[in-house]
C-alpha cells in the first residue's frame, strides 16, 4: 500500500465528533489536485477495516457532513470496497475543482483548505487570492458541484418549461445546453438551484410580516422560512405575499383582457422576486433572500449589490439598469421558461405598472456592497390616513404576543399596582405565606391566589420547592420571553429562521430538549448569543410549547428527527 501523500490519506475509523479531521481533507483535495481518502486503513496504509454492518451508516454520515459543511459541494464518489472477514474498507475519491473554491463552513465561518505534501492546511492569503482570480475567468453559476445528474430530477422546471414552450418537454440535451449539467453529467450550481427540492444552502428565503410601516424594534407578526429550488422559492414567496393580511389581490375583466386591481400587480411582484433569485450573489455564504411585508409596501432583498461601485447605503427611485447579469446561466433558465426576457426588461415593466400613480407610490431600490432591495408600494394603501393603517388593533396579531409573559414588567405593574406590591413583599420575604400577604395587600386569600397566579403566568415569579417549605423566586428580566421583543428586528428574523429550518415539533417533552441545553446548542451552531428569555420567546413564537413555565429550564416539544439534532 502506498504511503500518505498530497493526493492520498488514510483514516482508520469515522468518528462522528471529529468530522473536521477528514472533512478538511476533502476540501483540500478539491482545492488542490484532487485525491483519495481511504477509510479503514492505518496511517501506514495497513488494513484495519470498519465493521461491515456499519458501512452503510458510515457512508450516510460522510455524505451528510459533506452536504452540511462544504460549499459548493465538492465533486466526489465512493470508490472501491475491500472486505476481509467482518471488516470492510472503502475509498472516497475527490475530483479537483477547476474553478471556484470549496469552502469548509465551521460555525458559520468559511475556511479554505489546501494540501501540502501529506497534510491538509489552511490556505495562505496568496493562495486564496489566486483561487479568487481564477473564479473570475468563468461564471460562478457554471461551477460544477458534487451531485450526479442521475440523483436529480427537474419536474417543476419541466412544468414551467412546458408552459412557455407549447407543451414541449425538457430532454437531456436541453439540460446540457442550458448548463444545468456539464458534459460529465455533473450538476452545476445552476442545476443545483433548479433541481426539485434543492438542498442548496443558499437557495433559501425568509418572509416576515411587520405591524407598522417601520421596522424599528417592532415585534414581527409572522415569519416563515423556506428552502427549495428557484421555482419553488418563487411560488412560496408569491403565496406568502398573497396571504398577508394588509394586501388584496384581484382584477377587472375588460373585454378579452384582465387588469390587476389589487395591492400589487402579479407581474410586477413576479418580476421583483425573479430579480432577487436570478441576480443574488451566490458566493455570499450563510445569507438568504429576505421578503419584508409592511402595511404600505413589500421589500425584497437579495445578497449582493447590482451596482459595482456601491460603497455606502443608498436609496433611489427604481430605474432601468444596464443589462449586466451576475448569473447569466441562471437567468437563461428563466428566459427559456418565458419568466424573464432576454434584454432584462423586468424593471421597465415594474415602472410602467406604477407610471399613472402618484409619486409617493414610485418603486424604489436600496443598495450597498452587500445587498440590493426592491421596494414595491401597496397601491391600496391610504397615505393620508396613515395613523389608521398603523393602529395595532386593526391587525391580526399573533395571539401569543398578547400574553402577559410577552409584556414588559413595567407595563404590567402600571396596569395593576397590586402586582408591584406583591413583588415587593416577595422581594423582602421570599418565604412569605398567603396569610402574611393577605394582610399587607388588604385582599382576601383568594385575592392573594389571584395575584400570585398573575405573577406566575406573566413569568415574573416562580415557586421553588413545595408549598410548605418552598419559597418564591423573582424571575430575572433576562429570563422572560418578553426579551425577544427587545432584540433588533434583523436578529429576530435570523433566530426564527434558524428555528424554522432546524427544529421540528413533537407531541412529547423530553429532558434533553430543555431550553438551556437548546440555547447552548443554538449558540454553538450559529455563533449568535441570546439570553434565556430571548430564546424562550423565539421558541414560543415559532409554535413550540413549554411543559412547565414555572421551571427555570423549560422543556420544549422537540422531535428527535429535527435536522439540527441529526447533523
Amino acid at each position: 500500500m502506498n504511503k500518505e501523500s498530497i493526493d492520498r490519506e488514510y483514516k482508520s475509523s469515522i468518528n462522528t465528533k471529529e468530522w473536521m479531521k477528514w472533512c478538511k481533507t476533502v476540501a483540500a483535495f478539491s482545492n488542490t489536485k484532487g485525491g483519495t481518502l481511504l477509510f479503514g486503513y492505518n496511517d501506514d496504509g495497513s488494513f484495519c477495516g470498519i465493521d461491515s454492518s456499519e458501512i452503510d451508516l458510515s457512508i450516510r454520515h460522510i455524505e451528510q457532513i459533506i452536504q452540511t459543511h462544504l460549499d459548493p459541494l465538492p465533486i466526489y464518489e465512493i470508490g472501491e470496497y475491500v472486505t476481509k472477514g467482518t471488516k470492510t474498507a472503502f475509498s472516497l475519491v475527490v475530483t479537483k475543482r477547476n474553478n471556484g473554491i470549496t469552502w469548509l463552513i465551521n460555525n458559520g465561518i468559511p475556511i479554505m483548505y489546501v494540501r501540502r505534501e501529506k497534510s491538509s492546511v489552511i490556505a495562505t492569503i496568496e493562495e486564496m487570492q489566486n483561487a479568487l482570480l481564477r473564479m473570475t475567468e468563468q461564471n460562478y453559476d457554471l461551477t460544477p458541484i458534487g451531485v450526479h445528474a442521475t440523483l436529480a430530477s427537474f419536474t417543476k422546471l419541466n412544468e414551467y418549461y412546458q408552459r412557455g414552450n407549447s407543451a414541449k418537454s425538457l430532454i437531456d440535451n436541453d439540460l446540457i445546453s442550458m448548463n444545468l449539467i456539464n458534459k460529465d453529467s455533473i450538476l452545476t450550481i445552476t442545476g443545483y438551484l433548479f433541481m426539485d427540492h434543492s438542498t442548496y444552502s443558499n437557495a433559501n428565503v425568509v418572509c416576515n410580516t411587520w405591524p407598522n410601516i417601520t421596522k424599528g424594534t417592532n415585534r414581527v407578526i409572522d415569519s416563515k422560512a423556506y428552502r427549495g429550488s428557484a421555482l419553488e422559492m418563487l411560488e412560496f414567496i408569491i403565496d406568502y405575499v398573497h396571504n398577508v393580511q394588509y394586501y388584496s389581490f384581484g382584477g377587472i375583466k375588460t373585454g378579452l383582457f384582465f387588469q390587476d386591481d389589487g395591492s400589487f400587480s402579479n407581474e410586477s411582484l413576479r418580476e421583483a422576486i425573479i430579480n432577487a433569485i436570478a441576480h443574488r450573489d451566490y458566493k455570499i455564504l450563510g445569507s438568504e433572500i429576505m421578503v419584508d411585508c409592511y402595511p404600505d409596501r413589500v421589500e425584497i432583498t437579495s445578497p449582493g449589490s447590482m451596482y459595482q461601485d456601491a460603497n455606502g447605503t443608498n436609496q433611489i427611485k427604481l430605474k432601468v439598469l444596464p443589462s449586466s447579469r451576475r448569473n447569466p446561466d441562471i437567468c437563461r433558465v428563466f428566459v427559456n421558461c418565458r419568466l424573464m426576457e432576454e434584454k432584462g426588461s423586468g424593471f421597465a415593466k415594474i415602472l410602467d405598472d406604477y407610471q399613472d400613480l402618484a409619486d409617493v407610490f414610485a418603486p424604489t431600490c436600496t443598495y450597498n456592497p452587500r445587498m440590493f432591495t426592491i421596494c414595491l408600494k401597496n397601491k391600496k394603501y391610504h397615505y393620508n390616513i396613515e395613523e389608521i393603517a398603523t393602529t395595532p388593533s386593526s391587525h391580526n396579531w399573533n395571539p401569543l404576543l398578547e400574553k402577559d409573559f410577552f409584556k414588559p414588567r413595567s407595563l404590567l405593574i402600571q396596569e395593576n399596582p397590586k402586582l408591584k406590591e406583591a413583588l415587593e413583599i416577595i422581594r423582602d420575604n421570599p418565604r412569605a405565606t398567603y396569610e402574611q400577604m393577605q394582610g399587607i395587600l388588604n385582599v382576601s386569600k383568594n385575592g392573594v391566589r389571584y395575584y400570585i397566579d398573575q405573577l406566575k403566568s406573566a413569568c415574573l415569579i416562580r415557586r421553588k420547592g413545595n408549598n410548605r417549605s418552598g419559597y418564591f423566586e423573582i424571575v430575572s428580566e433576562t429570563d422572560r420571553p418578553s426579551q425577544f421583543l427587545e432584540m433588533d428586528s434583523d436578529i429576530q428574523s435570523r433566530v426564527l429562521n434558524w428555528i424554522h429550518q432546524n427544529l421540528l415539533p413533537d407531541n412529547s417533552h423530553k429532558e434533553e430538549h430543555a431550553s438551556n441545553e437548546l440555547l447552548q446548542f443554538f449558540q454553538k451552531k450559529t455563533g449568535t448569543y441570546l439570553n434565556p428569555g430571548q430564546f424562550k420567546g423565539a421558541m414560543l413564537l415559532s409554535g413550540f410549547q413549554a411543559k412547565d413555565t414555572e421551571e427555570s429550564n423549560w422543556l420544549f416539544n422537540i422531535s428527535k428527527h429535527s435536522p439540527a439534532l441529526n447533523k
